[in-house]
C-alpha cells in the first residue's frame, strides 16, 4: 500500500487548552529505520512533544504544522531533518 505523507496527521487535543503535537512513525518492513513525523495540524500550542523512544536512529525526522519536538538524547538521522510551517526542534 502506498499513500502520501502529506495526507497523514496526528493533531494534539484542544480540551481546556491546546495540546502538544501528535507523533506518526512509519516504517516499511524492508526499511531498517523509519520516519518520524511530529504534526500539530497548524494549532499553536505552548507545549512541546518529548521524544521518548528507545530508537537511536531514524530514516527521516519531519516536524511540521506548528509541531514542537523536545529532544533529550542523541539520535541519528539517515536522510532528512525537516522543520517546516512553524515546526520547531529543541535540544533539552
Amino acid at each position: 500500500m502506498t499513500f502520501l505523507i502529506a495526507n497523514i496527521s496526528a493533531y494534539g487535543g484542544n480540551v481546556g487548552g491546546n495540546g502538544s503535537a501528535g507523533t506518526i512513525y512509519l516504517k516499511d518492513r524492508a526499511q531498517v529505520n523509519g520516519d518520524l513525523i511530529i504534526d500539530n495540524g497548524s494549532i499553536t500550542s505552548s507545549l512541546n512533544t518529548p521524544l521518548k523512544t528507545d530508537l537511536n536512529k531514524l530514516r527521516n525526522l519531519i516536524v511540521r504544522k506548528q509541531g514542537a519536538l523536545d529532544i533529550t538524547k542523541e539520535i541519528m538521522i539517515e536522510n532528512d531533518l525537516s522543520a517546516s510551517t512553524g515546526g520547531r526542534i529543541a535540544r533539552q
